[in-house]
């Protein structure tokens, strides 16, 4: 198996353990880890003061948080407060 197969198969691993941890008998991780670990070109940190969203594709996106729905417009960086 080439190397760039196994990184992207260990990223969909872990990007399915933070999407459904319950199927994998683990604890949840917090609801931002959970919504950054979506295959859509968008990238999530959390800071002290608020999320930051940044969308990378080319098409708007809508990212589920606990405190509601981010439109995240194509490569645009979005501020979204902390629950």
């Amino acid at each position: 198996m080439a190397i760039g197969t196994m990184a992207e198969t260990t990223a969909q691993a872990l990007g399915a353990l933070v999407r459904s941890p319950d199927k994998y008998g683990v604890p949840p991780l917090s609801p931002e880890a959970a919504a950054d670990a979506q295959e859509d070109l968008v990238y999530l940190t959390v800071t002290t003061k608020d999320i930051l969203l940044y969308n990378h594709g080319s098409e708007d996106k809508v990212i589920k948080l606990p405190t509601g729905d981010v439109q995240v417009p194509a490569h645009t960086i979005v501020s979204a407060p902390l629950p």
